[in-house]
C-alpha cells in the first residue's frame, strides 16, 4: 500500500536496480503526529544493494528525495526507523535529522522513532 502512495525514485547501473528511496506525502490518519502535518513529507524503502554500500548512492538518492519535497513545497522532511538501530539514527542526525516523536506501528513489534528535518533555511 505506501508504494503506491509516494513518489518512488531509484538508482541503477547497467539497468539494474541497485537503491530506492520513496517520498510519501503527508498522511491525515497517520499514527505518527509528524506525518499527519501538511508541511512535512516522509520517506521510506530507502535501502541500496549492500555490494554498493559505501559509495555514496544513498545520499544521493537521499539528496533526491529532498529535492523533490522542495518542489512540492514542504518545509520539513521526515523518516522513521527502528529505536534499537542506533546506527541509522546516528547517520541520520548527521544528515540533519533529530528526533521528533516515538511511536510504536501496530505491524511492528519493537518501538520506532520518528525524525524530521528542515528542507530550507531561514
Amino acid at each position: 500500500e505506501r508504494l503506491f502512495t509516494g513518489h518512488p525514485l531509484a538508482a541503477e547501473i547497467d539497468g539494474k536496480i541497485i537503491g530506492t528511496i520513496t517520498v510519501h506525502p503527508p498522511n491525515a490518519k497517520s499514527r505518527a503526529v509528524t506525518y499527519r502535518d501538511p508541511t512535512t513529507l516522509n520517506f521510506g524503502q530507502f535501502a541500496v544493494e549492500p555490494a554498493f554500500a559505501g559509495q555514496g548512492i544513498g545520499r544521493r538518492l537521499h539528496q533526491a528525495a529532498l529535492a523533490h519535497a522542495v518542489t512540492r513545497g514542504a518545509r520539513f522532511m521526515a523518516l522513521d526507523t527502528a529505536e534499537p538501530a542506533t546506527d541509522l539514527i546516528a547517520t541520520y542526525g548527521r544528515w540533519g535529522y533529530a528526533i521528533v516523536e516515538r511511536v510504536q506501528w501496530s505491524s511492528t513489534n519493537y518501538p520506532s522513532v520518528v525524525m524530521r528535518r528542515p528542507l530550507v533555511s531561514g
